[in-house]
């Protein structure tokens, strides 16, 4: 029987069931296409993730040092040469985990840590805390409670000086120290020792030019930074140089130079911080002139106030003089920074040495004015005098002669000195007092009777700032964290503490592994990886088949 249009009901359903055979050959077809589409993207991202693993491990092994400690089969510990960004000690093993797998079934996989061995409670850590400071080597970072207070975001090695926290790029730091509310930072792979002081600004103090060497433990003792020079093996030890100040200074101007008056300046140049104003030994002047006279009629005018040399936060410069009093109220203004102050003396003497000669004028006077010069200016006895109030030198001549009746007459001849001629001299001068932290020096200048400067030299007496650096302890399995004065904690390859896998930080191989061999031949250092390229947790026995082998080769310099 035939329908209208001319189709059998057999015919249609044939036609029917034709039409679902091959719905469900596409749908075979398409269902496979996926599968094997995932399958394909899995075996692709394993193969990124064996390459990408591949060239880290190569890269860390790439400078390892002749120190390498195979602890175990699956575990090697060695040092990485200083290079760039690199340093420290890396270490490569294995650890199991039960997230690989739905079911929980543990898997074994390979990691590698970089990392600066600091330790504190018998434990690695990452970061170091002292006060609200926290250190964080892996983020090369410092922070003050949470907030951000050095580091940029790269790391490198730049030479810095009076730099705002953010723009320090550091590289891997760990110890840190509080010392007068400055903080001091090991900048652990870039082989130096950072400040910060209380304005923000950081400065390096230090450097691998001072022999340190991946420094990491800080610790003060009174003034004395102790430091863990952990590369060298040694504790060094940071403080102030024995000085002892000389105050007595010889001159020898090679040629004979006219002065009539001595010019003094002591000067303090500022260093760390210190503001401290100074004084003069006694500062009186009868006693200063107790200490400097030469002979009976010397004199000292003191210049009471002081002249300060500031910068401002622009970093200009000006100076101003101010009275002692006023100057503790001008340091509180931390706009202005002062950085040199200075105080004047000047010392008028006759007789610096005796190997000295006299430039004088022939005064006429009358008899009168005669009596009066000699009356205010000469002592009894002397045939030199000094005119204070005009701070000028006079010479008397005295000549005898006898009258036709026999008696004696005195003739007596007045000179104004204009200059004296010198040209070795030594002076013993009066000491700083109260001076605080500082480079001290005095300027010595010849001035002439017309005030012109005939000789200026400016002699440095002390300075009570300068520190040096010395090895306190050496002989060290990699010294770091600092507990005392003589204990500290080490790092030894042979026998290392348990060491972590760290999910945020260290380097991990995603896809299991059967086996790590790790071994040394010679100068040779062999590892040899059997992974799965792609893992079934369904199907264990199956996995056999799916094992490629990983062999890397490095010659230990």
């Amino acid at each position: 029987m035939k329908s209208k249009n001319g189709v059998t009901l057999v015919e249609l359903i044939v036609g029917i069931s034709i039409t679902m055979l091959l719905m469900i050959s596409i749908g075979i077809f398409v269902s496979s296409g996926l599968s094997n589409i995932f399958i394909q993207d899995k075996s692709l991202g394993n193969m990124f993730s064996i390459n990408d693993f591949s060239n880290e491990i190569r890269k860390t092994t790439e400078n390892l040092e002749k120190k390498v400690s195979i602890i175990s089969s699956e575990k090697v510990i060695f040092k990485r040469k200083r290079n760039l960004d690199e340093g420290g000690f890396a270490f490569i093993g294995t650890f199991e985990k039960n997230d690989f797998c739905e079911n929980g079934e543990k898997t074994k996989h390979i990691f590698i840590k970089n990392f600066i061995p600091f330790k504190i409670g018998g434990k690695l850590t990452n970061k170091v805390k002292v006060g609200d400071f926290t250190s964080d080597q892996k983020e090369n970072k410092i922070f003050k409670n949470e907030d951000l207070i050095i580091g940029a975001n790269s790391f490198s090695r730049e030479n810095i000086s009076e730099v705002s926290g953010e723009k320090v790029k550091l590289n891997g730091p760990t110890g840190l120290a509080l010392y007068r509310n400055e903080l001091y930072i090991s900048d652990t792979l870039n082989n130096r020792i950072l400040k910060m002081k209380k304005n923000g600004k950081v400065s390096e103090i230090m450097n691998q030019k001072a022999g340190l060497e991946e420094p990491t433990g800080l610790l003060f003792d009174g003034e004395t930074l102790y430091i863990a020079n952990s590369g060298k093996g040694e504790i060094l030890k940071y403080q102030k140089k024995n000085y002892s100040p000389s105050y007595k200074i010889e001159f020898d101007l090679k040629t004979k130079t006219d002065f009539n008056k001595i010019k003094l300046t002591y000067i303090k140049n500022i260093v760390e911080d210190d503001e401290n104003l100074f004084k003069i030994e006694k500062n009186e002047k009868n006693k200063i002139l107790e200490k400097l006279k030469k002979s009976e009629i010397d004199d000292v005018e003191i210049n009471e106030n002081y002249k300060i040399f500031y910068k401002n936060q622009k970093g200009e410069e000006y100076s101003e003089v101010i009275k002692e009093s006023e100057y503790k109220e001008k340091i509180l203004d931390k706009n202005y920074i002062p950085k040199r102050i200075e105080k004047e003396i000047y010392f008028y003497t006759s007789k610096l040495t005796d190997n000295q000669e006299i430039d004088k004028q022939e005064l006429i006077l009358s008899e009168s004015e005669k009596t009066l010069l000699e009356k205010e200016t000469f002592k009894s006895g002397l045939d030199i005098g000094f005119a204070k109030q005009e701070k000028s030198f006079y010479e008397r001549e005295t000549k005898k002669t006898i009258n036709p009746d026999g008696t004696e007459k005195k003739e007596k001849k007045f000179f104004k000195i204009k200059n004296f001629k010198i040209q070795k001299f030594s002076l013993d001068l009066p000491k700083f007092t109260d001076f605080g932290e500082g480079s001290f020096s005095i300027k010595v200048e010849l001035i002439d009777g017309e005030e012109k400067q005939n000789f200026v030299e400016e002699k440095k007496i002390f300075s009570n700032f300068e520190k040096e650096l010395k090895v306190a302890e050496n002989g060290l399995n990699y010294p770091n964290n600092i507990n005392s004065i003589g204990s500290y904690e080490t790092f030894d390859l042979s026998s290392p503490f348990e060491i972590d896998f760290d999910k945020n930080y260290d380097k991990m191989l995603e896809l299991p592994i059967k086996s790590l061999e790790i071994s040394k031949n010679g100068d040779m250092l062999n590892i040899i990886l059997k992974y799965y390229r792609n893992y079934n947790c369904d199907d264990p026995d199956g996995n056999e088949s799916r094992i490629s082998t990983l062999l890397i080769k490095k010659k230990i310099n």
